[in-house]
């Protein structure tokens, strides 16, 4: 299976909104600095040379599936905010942004001097061409299925406006989804862009143009060092390489500390892990625990660690007709099975967290004292089953209600050639089940096959990782609502009385009144457990030379650069 195929485990909508005291006093952009004349006796700024497994054939922000192309994405793309310090956002294309009264109208003033690496300047046409586009029936994923809801506006060349169907409580988070060019795509059908020219060569307004890619890698260069040149030939295609037939031209701002990132990539983890060793790449990620573990050992090495949204959790059928998983005092004990923290030590080699909630430690959501906690105890596990009505037989095997065999517990998870850090995580659900007394098999499955059966609940339950975004915003994924009008609850978990905490978590508020709504909600998830949430998946990094690196909580590997100009590289590393 490609990593192309690993994206497609299980994606569960949740890129809305984080709001705060940014709201009453957005960041104007500095004005940009004189131009200097260069020294020509001044040493070249170093290349930063970053390893990955995988390859890239399109680049683009609603294309974009394998983890290479995911990075290039957060490099040669911006959107109207980008995320800044802590849980913070910042202006990016857009200078400024309001809300009305109800939060549902939200409008965006682009940044006067924002411009593509063309050299034509962002638009408001920009901001509706990429809502379209994600909008399309040919789109997919979380970014198509957050805008749904949205309509959008210009009302003027540089203003635009977002109106949402159902007031929330802001768009940061979502206004953080990289634009594409009008001027460059509009006559290309949104079916043709994940393969036309442009997602192999494509243009952008971020910190980094696209100068080559081909099978090898990419090279990227600053915006801020790039002058305009001639447009390429389209009809005379590059020998080698996937050269930008555009011209670029300069973009006002700071630049980076060095001359350049050159992404290598990689056909398998132990290839990547040999030329970080020999120094032929200064930093790698995604590689798993073994490799990961090997490579953090070596001198000089240094870890930086990335929380995500990214949770491994278990989803349980609910559906009526697997009423053996109803009882919450079931799906505990089942949870009370699960050894977290050995899991993560063990089978993640710490390169997780263990989730204790709905909602990662590092978001503005969490509150540990609402979240409560279920700790690992096989005697409270084997009591709240026999309290449930459950039996065992004389072999130790449980018994539901009403039922004369053991239960079979069928977990359905991606193979370990497919996501071997996901595998191993329901490698370990299936063995801690099965010493609580369980006939727990681990089935596994293919991508596209395992979402296949959650969508048509022919499951009984799964290990998957569901990608909430930097809004936490459990509505999709929970209320009753959601199991026929969209899909998107896939447990079939229905709750009436859970619902109106769902609703009231999403709302506009202030800051205060949005986390007394998440402490509430997370209270009541707390006390019905209508998933089994297992860990939060951690992005690390190795890198060797590399200082001005500020870790915070990701969505998306790209997001991994949004402090890149503040990089600085070693000479000697």
């Amino acid at each position: 299976m490609t990593n192309r195929d690993r994206s497609v485990v299980l994606v569960l909508v949740a890129c809305l909104v984080a709001i705060g005291a940014l709201l009453a006093n957005p960041r104007q952009p500095a004005a940009p600095p004189p131009e200097a004349t260069p020294d020509p006796t001044a040493p070249a700024a170093p290349v930063y040379r970053e390893g990955v497994v995988g390859g890239a054939t399109s680049v683009t922000p609603v294309t974009a599936r394998t983890r290479a192309e995911r990075l290039l994405v957060g490099l040669v793309f911006s959107g109207l905010v980008k995320i800044g310090a802590g849980t913070s956002y910042a202006p990016d294309l857009a200078s400024s942004w309001s809300a009305d009264e109800t939060g549902k109208v939200w409008t965006f003033r682009i940044r006067d001097d924002a411009t593509w690496q063309d050299g034509v300047p962002v638009t408001s046409d920009d901001v509706v061409y990429t809502v379209e586009a994600l909008k399309s029936p040919d789109a997919s994923g979380a970014s198509a299925a957050a805008w749904a809801d949205v309509t959008v506006q210009p009302l003027d060349e540089k203003t635009v406006a977002f109106t949402l169907g159902t007031p929330i409580g802001g768009v940061l988070a979502l206004a953080t989804q990289p634009l594409l060019p009008a001027h460059l795509l509009r006559q290309i059908p949104f079916a043709d862009l994940a393969d036309s020219d442009f997602a192999r060569a494509p243009v952008g307004s971020g910190p980094f143009a696209l100068d080559s890619l081909d099978a090898h890698g990419a090279v990227l260069v600053p915006v801020t060092a790039v002058d305009a040149r001639p447009a390429a030939d389209p009809s005379v295609p590059p020998a080698d390489s996937l050269v930008t037939p555009f011209p670029r031209a300069s973009v006002a701002g700071p630049g980076p500390y060095f001359g350049g990132i050159e992404l290598r990539f990689y056909p398998d983890e132990a290839r990547l892990a040999a030329a970080f060793e020999s120094r032929e790449v200064d930093a790698v990620s995604g590689l798993s625990t073994g490799p990961a573990q090997a490579l953090a050992a070596l001198d000089g090495v240094t870890r930086e660690v990335y929380p995500t949204t990214s949770l491994s959790a278990v989803l349980l059928n609910l559906r009526p007709t697997h009423r053996e998983l109803r009882d919450a005092r079931v799906r505990t004990a089942l949870l009370e099975a699960i050894d977290r923290d050995d899991l993560v030590n063990k089978a993640l080699g710490g390169d997780a967290a263990k989730a204790g909630a709905f909602v990662p430690p590092a978001s503005w959501a969490f509150d540990a004292g609402a979240a409560g906690t279920v700790p690992f105890d096989p005697r409270a596990a084997t009591k709240a089953l026999k309290d449930a009505g459950w039996t065992r037989t004389s072999g130790g095997r449980w018994v539901a209600p009403g039922q004369t065999a053991p239960y079979r517990l069928e977990i359905l998870s991606v193979p370990d050639g497919s996501n071997p850090r996901l595998a191993a995580v329901a490698g370990y659900v299936r063995d801690a089940w099965k010493a609580a007394g369980f006939d727990a098999r681990l089935v596994p499955t293919k991508a596209a096959d395992l979402a296949t059966a959650l969508r048509r609940g022919s499951y009984t339950a799964a290990v998957v990782d569901i990608a909430e975004g930097l809004e936490p915003d459990l509505y999709p994924l929970l209320a009753s609502s959601q199991v026929r009008a969209s899909g998107t609850n896939l447990a079939g978990y229905q709750d009436p009385s859970l619902d109106p905490l769902l609703e009231a978590a999403r709302k506009p508020g202030t800051p205060e009144e949005r986390m007394a709504a998440w402490k509430a909600l997370l209270a009541g998830l707390a006390s019905r457990v209508p998933m089994l949430p297992l860990v939060w998946n951690d992005e690390v990094m190795l890198a060797r030379g590399l200082d001005g690196v500020t870790p915070r909580l990701i969505s998306a590997p790209g997001e991994r650069y949004w402090d890149v100009l503040a990089w600085r590289l070693a000479a000697d590393r």
